[in-house]
C-alpha cells in the first residue's frame, strides 16, 4: 500500500491540514503519513517544553524582532526605505505561517523578504527585510506591529512588537572636515581625537605622577606617537609638571653628552626664571652622567614639580647606547636620573622589549607597556604612528 501511495505521490497536496486530489486506498495512506508528520512535529515541540502545556505564552507565541530600533535618514521623507531586521522565535515551539500586521492607521509597512508566510523553529532566528514609506520629516517614528502565527496544533498566536525609526547622524560639515580632516597619517595631539587608548593614557598619566619610568613598545603604526603626543599635551596643562617631548630626528647622531645637553636646555626652557641659554654643552662632556648633578639642582630648586622626558623611537638610537660597557654606563645613568626625579617614557618598536629584558634587573623599578593594534571600529584611533 505504501508503494501504491508513492506511485501517486505527485497528486498529494496539503494545505491547511487538508488533502486534495487523491481518493481510494492511497488517500488513506497519505492521510496517515500527513498525520504522522504532524504528530512528529508535535512531539518534537512538546519535548522542548517538557511538562508545560502548549499554550500561547510559552510555545510559539514569542516571536519578535531581536532589535526594534533602526537608524534611517528621516530628513528625506520622499520614497520608501528598506529595513533589514532579525526576527527571533524566543519560544521553544515552532511558529508557523508567520505574517506581519500593522496596527497603526495609514502606515505603509510590509515584509518584502520573505514574500510569503514562513515558519520559524523554536529558539531560532532569521533575517527579514521590511519596507516602509517615510511620509514626513521627523526625528523619530514608531510603528506598532503584530506578528501572527500558528503552532503545530493549529492554535493561533499574536505577538505585539514595535518598529521604531530614529534619525541617523546628520551629514557632516564638509567645510570643517576639509579644513581639519580627522583621518590622516600624521599623529594626533588632542585627547578628544584619540580613541581606543584611554586605558593606556590613564596609566601613563599615573606613571608620570608617580615617577614610574616606562618603556612603551609595539608594532609600527599602532598609535604610539599619537598616544605620547596626547600624553605630552595633557601633562603640559598641569601646573606642577614640566614635560619635554623629543623626537629621534633631534637626537640621531648625537653622543651621550650632547643628548644630556639637549635634555637640560629643553627642560629648563620651560621653567620660570631660568635662563636655558646659560646651560652650555661643555658642562656635560661626552657622557650622560653629568646630567645627574644638574637634575639634582633643578629638582631641589623646583621642589614639588614633576619632570617628565618623552623620547619617541628610542630604539633607533645607536645600539652602542644600550649594549656593551658603553650601554651599561648609559643604563646606570638612566636609572640614577629616574631615582632623583626625572621620569622617562621611551617608545619604540619590538626591539624595545628586548632592550627592557636585557636591562630589567638594572631598571627594576621601571615598567614595560605593550601597545597592541586596535581590532574594532568602535575602538578606532583617528591618528596613528
Amino acid at each position: 500500500m505504501v508503494q501504491k501511495a508513492n506511485q501517486i505521490d505527485v497528486c498529494f497536496q496539503q494545505e491547511e491540514g487538508k488533502l486534495a486530489g487523491c481518493t481510494g486506498p492511497a488517500f488513506l495512506v497519505l492521510q496517515l503519513c500527513a498525520s504522522s508528520q504532524r504528530l512528529a512535529d508535535y512531539a518534537r515541540d512538546a519535548s522542548r517544553v517538557g511538562n508545560d502545556s502548549l499554550d500561547s505564552a510559552g510555545f510559539a507565541g514569542n516571536t519578535k524582532l531581536a532589535a526594534s530600533v533602526f537608524k534611517l535618514d528621516l530628513l528625506r521623507p520622499e520614497g520608501k526605505v528598506e529595513i533589514v531586521a532579525q526576527l527571533t522565535n524566543r519560544g521553544p515551539g515552532s511558529a508557523r505561517k508567520i505574517r506581519l500586521h500593522t496596527t497603526a492607521a495609514g502606515t505603509d509597512l510590509r515584509i518584502v523578504s520573505p514574500r510569503d508566510a514562513f515558519d520559524l523553529s523554536g529558539g531560532s532566528d532569521m533575517v527579514v527585510v521590511l519596507e516602509m514609506a517615510v511620509n514626513d520629516a521627523a526625528q523619530t517614528s514608531g510603528v506598532p506591529v503584530t506578528w501572527h502565527c500558528t503552532d503545530v496544533t493549529g492554535q493561533s498566536h499574536v505577538c505585539a512588537d514595535l518598529v521604531r525609526i530614529e534619525q541617523q547622524r546628520k551629514q557632516p560639515d564638509w567645510d570643517v572636515l576639509l579644513g581639519d580632516p580627522p583621518y590622516m597619517v600624521n599623529p594626533i595631539r588632542s585627547r578628544e581625537r584619540l580613541f581606543g587608548r584611554e586605558a593606556q593614557l590613564s596609566e601613563l598619566l599615573l606613571n608620570s605622577a608617580a615617577g614610574t619610568s616606562t618603556f612603551i613598545w609595539g608594532q609600527k603604526r599602532v598609535g604610539k606617537t599619537s598616544l605620547l603626543q596626547v600624553l605630552n599635551s595633557e601633562l603640559a596643562g598641569r601646573s606642577n609638571v614640566t614635560s619635554v617631548f623629543l623626537r629621534m630626528g633631534e637626537l640621531i647622531g648625537m653622543h651621550e653628552g650632547q643628548i644630556a645637553h639637549t635634555i637640560a636646555t629643553r627642560l629648563t626652557g620651560r621653567l620660570p626664571g631660568f635662563d636655558a641659554a646659560s646651560v652650555s654643552e661643555s658642562q656635560f662632556g661626552a657622557g650622560l652622567g653629568k646630567l645627574v648633578p644638574f637634575m639634582e639642582e633643578i629638582t631641589r630648586r623646583f621642589s614639588g614639580r614633576h619632570f617628565v622626558l618623552i623620547i619617541d623611537e628610542f630604539d633607533d638610537l645607536d645600539p652602542a647606547f644600550y649594549t656593551g660597557e658603553r650601554g651599561r654606563i648609559f643604563i646606570k645613568a638612566l636609572r640614577t636620573l629616574s631615582e632623583i626625579g626625572l621620569t622617562f617614557l621611551f617608545a619604540g618598536s619590538e626591539r624595545m622589549n628586548v632592550i627592557y629584558a636585557k636591562h630589567s634587573q638594572e631598571l627594576n623599578k621601571w615598567t614595560n607597556m605593550f601597545l597592541d593594534s586596535i581590532a574594532s571600529r568602535q575602538d578606532c584611533c583617528f591618528g596613528s604612528a
